[in-house]
């Protein structure tokens, strides 16, 4: 019997449809196609915010640093990496009208500005009954682990 329903953030409730302001930011740092989201979530320094060995501010002033940008210009970078991004709406009221009937959830590998996020930028915290994100239980998916908790 299904008692609760579990879902991701990055790539599930928020997507990235346009990546065109990524794309205007690779172009002119000189960077490949898709290497922002490298830098940013793959990395070294990205998988350390996520499983929270550093903050995410850390991590994004590792990310100024890389790509030898300024405070402004990370400012701005840091808004655009983010503007192409969407709510799955009709997810989440799908997911508001499951909590009626089951518990629901995230667990997803993100850094410590999830929370913050998730009741700010996106106020979707209250259709779910448990928020677990990598950074605060300092474990990462597909560590089972992280599902346990």
């Amino acid at each position: 019997m299904i008692q609760a329903v579990i879902f991701d953030v990055g790539g599930v409730l928020i997507r990235t449809p346009d990546r065109t302001t990524r794309r205007v930011w690779e172009d002119r740092l000189g960077l490949a196609e898709w290497e922002s989201e490298t830098i940013v979530f793959g990395s070294a320094m990205g998988t350390r915010a996520q499983s929270g060995e550093i903050t995410d501010e850390a991590l994004w002033a590792w990310v100024g640093k890389r790509l030898a940008l300024d405070t402004v210009a990370l400012a701005e970078f840091r808004r655009d990496f983010w503007a192409g991004d969407m709510l799955d709406t009709g997810l989440v009221d799908h997911i508001r009208q499951l909590k009626a009937h089951y518990q629901t959830a995230i667990i997803s590998n993100a850094t410590d500005a999830l929370r913050q996020a998730l009741h700010e930028k996106y106020p979707i915290a209250d259709a779910f009954d448990l928020i677990v994100g990598s950074a605060e239980e300092q474990v990462m998916k597909p560590d089972l682990e992280i599902y346990r908790r």
